[in-house]
C-alpha cells in the first residue's frame, strides 16, 4: 500500500493528505519531506514551479526514501532477500554498490526498489533506499492513460541493459514541447510507464551516453511492449561508431567496414573477422553482430586516421533489403546527435552507406561498390 501511494500520488494530493515541507534542491529539482509517512520524495527540476522551491500540484515523484522501510512489509522484520518472492516482490536481483555495499533490487506495486543489506542479508529498518515509480508525470498533463508499456533499453555496444536511465515521453512524432511522463530504467535496464493511446517521441538520456530519441506507437490495448531503445556510450576523440537497425526481414543483414590507413594497412571488419589490429592497437571493431532480424549490429572506429567505406550486405541474398527499414546512425565524438542514414529504394543485398576520410563522414546511400 505504501509503494502504490508513493507511486500514484501527486503533490497536491500530499499537500492535502499529510504534513509536508519542500525546499529547492542543488540540480534546480526540489526535496518534499512528507512526514506522515514519513520520506523524502524528489521532484527534478522539470516539475517544480517557478519559485524553484515546490512542485507543481499535478507532479509526482520521481523517486524517495523511506525513513522505515520495513513500513514497505506492514513492518515485518528480520526479512531476507529469500522472503521476498512471498511478499509480492518481483524482477528481484543483487548488486553490489560503491556508496551503499550489498543491494537487493525488486520490483513491487507499481516502483523498482532499492534497498543496502546488513551483513547477514537482511533489510533492516533503517537501511539506505531507494523508490522509483514506473510512471511520473510532468507538470500539467497527467499522462497516465489505460495502456501499460513496457521496454527495455540496452547498450549499443554491448547489447546488456542499460540502468538508470531517464525515459521522457512526449505526445506526438516531435522531439520538442511538454513531456508528458517520465520513467527511469530498473537495474535491468527495464521500465514500465501509463501511456494514452497515440504516437510518442520519446528521448532517453543515461550518464556516459549520447541522448538516444526514438518513435513508437501505444495501440489501444491494454498492454503493449516496446521495441529495445539502444545507447551509444560516448566516444573519445579520434572515434566514431556506426550503428545499424532493420525491421524483421531480411533477418541477417552483416556490417561490413572496408579501409586502408594512413599507416597503410588494409582493414576489413565484418562477422568473420570482427576486430582489426596492429602493433596492440585497435583500429576498427565490430562491437554486436546479429543474425535474427532488427539489429543492432555496432562498429567502432577507434583510429580514424584512414580512408573507410561502412556498407550493409544481405546475408540471405534475398534482394528485398530496401523494403527492410534500415537506418545507419554515425556516433560522433562531440556527443551531438548522430547523423543517419535511412535506406535508400531500388537497392539489391548490397548498400554503400557512407565513407569516412579522416574522420570526416561523407553519405553515399547507393548500391554503388
Amino acid at each position: 500500500t505504501l509503494l502504490h501511494t508513493i507511486g500514484t500520488t501527486d503533490y497536491d494530493e500530499y499537500r492535502h493528505d499529510y504534513d509536508v515541507n519542500s525546499n529547492s534542491s542543488a540540480d534546480g529539482g526540489c526535496l518534499v519531506r512528507v512526514s506522515g509517512i514519513p520520506a523524502d520524495l524528489y521532484y527534478d527540476r522539470k516539475s517544480t514551479d517557478s519559485s524553484g522551491t515546490k512542485p507543481v500540484g499535478t507532479a509526482y515523484p520521481l523517486r524517495a526514501t523511506i525513513d522505515n522501510i520495513t513500513a514497505v512489509f506492514n513492518g515485518k522484520t528480520n526479512i531476507t532477500t529469500a522472503d521476498l518472492e512471498a511478499l509480492g516482490a518481483e524482477n528481484i536481483g543483487i548488486l553490489e554498490d560503491d556508496s551503499h555495499g550489498r543491494i537487493v533490487t525488486f520490483v513491487c506495486s507499481g516502483c523498482t526498489v532499492k534497498v543496502a543489506l546488513d551483513g547477514n542479508d537482511r533489510i533492516v529498518a533503517g537501511a539506505w533506499n531507494e523508490v522509483i515509480p514506473f510512471a511520473t508525470t510532468e507538470g500539467g498533463d497527467e499522462g497516465t492513460g489505460s495502456v501499460t508499456a513496457d521496454g527495455k533499453i540496452k547498450s549499443a555496444t554491448t547489447g546488456g541493459t542499460v540502468p538508470n536511465a531517464e525515459i521522457h515521453f512526449r505526445k506526438g512524432t516531435q522531439s520538442y514541447g511538454d513531456v508528458v511522463a517520465t520513467v527511469n530504467s530498473d537495474s535491468f535496464g527495464a521500465y514500465v510507464v501509463h501511456l494514452d493511446p497515440g504516437d510518442y517521441n520519446v528521448e532517453v538520456e543515461c550518464r556516459g551516453y549520447t541522448t538516444e530519441y526514438a518513435q513508437i506507437y501505444v495501440p489501444g490495448t491494454d498492454k503493449t511492449t516496446m521495441d529495445d531503445i539502444y545507447l551509444s556510450p560516448l566516444l573519445a576523440e579520434g572515434q566514431i561508431r556506426i550503428v545499424l537497425e532493420w525491421g524483421a526481414n531480411p533477418r541477417d543483414l552483416d556490417s561490413h567496414l572496408n579501409g586502408r590507413t594512413d599507416s597503410g594497412s588494409n582493414i576489413h571488419t565484418y562477422y568473420s573477422n570482427q576486430k582489426e589490429s596492429r602493433n596492440g592497437n585497435t583500429i576498427a571493431e565490430l562491437d554486436l553482430d546479429d543474425v535474427d532480424g532488427y539489429g543492432p549490429e555496432t562498429t567502432t572506429i577507434y583510429d580514424t586516421n584512414g580512408v573507410y567505406t561502412f556498407s550493409v550486405v544481405d546475408f540471405t541474398e534475398s534482394g528485398t533489403m530496401s523494403s527492410s527499414n534500415a537506418v545507419v546512425k554515425i556516433y560522433l565524438p562531440d556527443g551531438s546527435a548522430p547523423i543517419e542514414v535511412h535506406i535508400c529504394g531500388g537497392l539489391g543485398n548490397y548498400w554503400n552507406v557512407c565513407t569516412i576520410d579522416h574522420g570526416k563522414v561523407t553519405v553515399n546511400n547507393n548500391g554503388n561498390r
